[in-house]
């Protein structure tokens, strides 16, 4: 089994068999590979949708200061959800700096996804609606994508 030693004031337990190696992803360079991708676009997603919500808390400052009429939250709630999509895409083409139009797809979807689920759980859901959002959220994300690839360091 094993054996204590005194070591001056200290009591030390010798064990007779090895200790087993502790293995974590880097033994599985494949799943780390997989998981620090996901973390990108995990973060690309949230800094996009972090954008969202600062602009429809800045539109809603507007339309209660300007007293505009509430018709235009639709719109002001659909320019910020594309804004948040091309932040997203802008981040992740910074970081990964390739395949831009994928990864704006991939940011586009992480963000028009979870919109949609959370619009059918709430039953504010309307069909005619969703493409159009869709469209602008691939659209907006992959442009601020490619933006993000092709920028110059300087």
């Amino acid at each position: 089994m094993g054996s204590w030693h005194f070591s001056g004031h200290t009591l030390i337990y010798f064990r007779d068999r090895p200790i087993p190696e502790v293995t974590g992803l880097s033994e599985n360079k494949k799943a780390a590979e997989n998981a620090r991708k996901a973390g990108t676009y995990l973060f690309s997603a949230a800094c996009g949708a972090a954008c969202s919500v600062v602009l429809l808390l800045i539109f809603a400052a507007a339309m209660y200061v300007l007293g505009l009429p509430p018709s235009m939250a639709g719109t002001m709630s659909f320019v910020s959800f594309a804004a948040g999509c091309a932040l997203s895409g802008l981040i992740c083409g910074l970081i990964k700096r390739k395949n831009g139009l994928r990864n704006g797809v991939i940011c586009a979807l992480a963000l028009f996804l979870p919109l949609v689920l959370i619009s059918a759980l709430s039953g504010s859901l309307s069909g005619e609606g969703v493409i159009p959002a869709l469209l602008a959220a691939l659209s907006s994300s992959c442009i601020g994508s490619v933006i993000g690839v092709n920028r110059r360091e300087r």
